[in-house]
């Protein structure tokens, strides 16, 4: 076996590419975790906003078809539009009607009742009310 004497200039120089050698390769590697964790984000995201457009795309045909109605009040044929309406739904878990200044009737997946109107949480573009929380009496 062959004996390598070197000098501390060789030794820092080997350890100088070792080290070089070692970050090229951990940088190769981070940037392909990066690559791959980018486009993973990126599919999540698409696949998040075409769920969005979905739920809006059902909202608006409800809303159109429930709007062409006509209907007044909260009796029966109303209430059983809605249900139909809400069973037909993929996204839709409730559906909730104006009857008074006070009153909402609602259809939900376990239940019809009326609640107590509150303010919405929030209103779209579409003048479309949005509550979060259900609000019923007790």
């Amino acid at each position: 076996m062959k004996e390598y004497n070197l000098s501390i200039k060789d030794w820092a120089l080997v350890i100088i590419i070792s080290t070089l050698m070692m970050s090229v390769f951990f940088s190769l590697g981070l940037f392909a975790l990066q690559n791959q964790f980018r486009k993973e984000l990126d599919q999540q995201v698409d696949q998040a906003l075409t769920k969005i457009q979905d739920v809006v795309k059902e909202a608006q045909v409800t809303l159109l078809y429930l709007n062409s109605l006509n209907v007044v009040g909260c009796g029966p044929i109303t209430l059983k539009e809605m249900q139909k309406t809400l069973f037909d739904s993929q996204y839709i878990k409730g559906i909730s009607f104006k009857e008074s200044a006070n009153s909402i009737c609602n259809v939900g997946i376990q239940n019809t009742r009326t609640t107590k109107k509150t303010s919405p949480d929030f209103i779209g573009p579409k003048k479309i009310s949005v509550w979060l929380k259900e609000h019923t009496n007790k």
